[in-house]
């Protein structure tokens, strides 16, 4: 990672679980409203003496729990990838063209944080943790969708960023091919350096 990006370093955020905790709001809000549910429904419960409900609960409340926690940080991350915010992302990749250079992605991300915490009410000034991650929400918000469009063949234009979508996503492929021709030129594979 590159230092003078002001991203979140591993010594300040240590792993990727504690950065989603910080930065998806609504999911921690919508889990920890039903943990004090299902927390009050065992008490009463327990205060009752109906103790083949506390199986019940715990039974029920575990999977709806994580169901309407997804739930939660899908609709989030819609309310935060709003159209103004892709056409950001789009811009950047487009303009920066990453492929496989880490750096970039940073820099990417550098850029957009700020970006989407002002444009969306519901992102974190850190809503890209870094580089790695910025990159797996391109392909997963672009990339992804881009390419399943094209397997299946449909032509029709169902968004008007789809053009925006398609110049970015094929920046991307184009940068991914450079680096392709560059890794088969090189004589020596070297290890990845972290």
């Amino acid at each position: 990672m590159v230092k003078d990006l002001n991203l979140l370093s591993p010594d300040k955020l240590s792993c990727r679980i504690y950065h989603t905790i910080i930065t998806r709001k609504l999911m921690v809000y919508v889990v920890i409203l039903e943990m004090c549910f299902c927390c009050w429904l065992i008490w009463a419960s327990i205060k009752n003496g109906m103790y083949p409900a506390i199986v019940a609960i715990i039974l029920n409340g575990i999977p709806i729990i994580f169901v309407s926690g997804f739930g939660a940080n899908r609709l989030e991350q819609t309310l935060i990838m709003t159209r103004i915010n892709k056409l950001y992302f789009l811009r950047e990749v487009v303009v920066m063209r990453p492929g496989l250079e880490m750096e970039k992605w940073d820099r990417i991300a550098k850029k957009l944080n700020p970006v989407f915490f002002e444009n969306s009410s519901w992102a974190s000034r850190n809503f890209f943790l870094d580089g790695k991650s910025c990159e797996a929400r391109f392909r997963y918000y672009f990339v992804n969708p881009y390419l399943k469009r094209k397997r299946s063949e449909l032509t029709l234009t169902t968004n008007e960023l789809d053009p925006f979508i398609e110049e970015a996503v094929k920046a991307y492929q184009e940068s991914l091919h450079e680096s392709w021709k560059q890794m088969i030129k090189e004589q020596t594979i070297r290890p990845k350096s972290n």
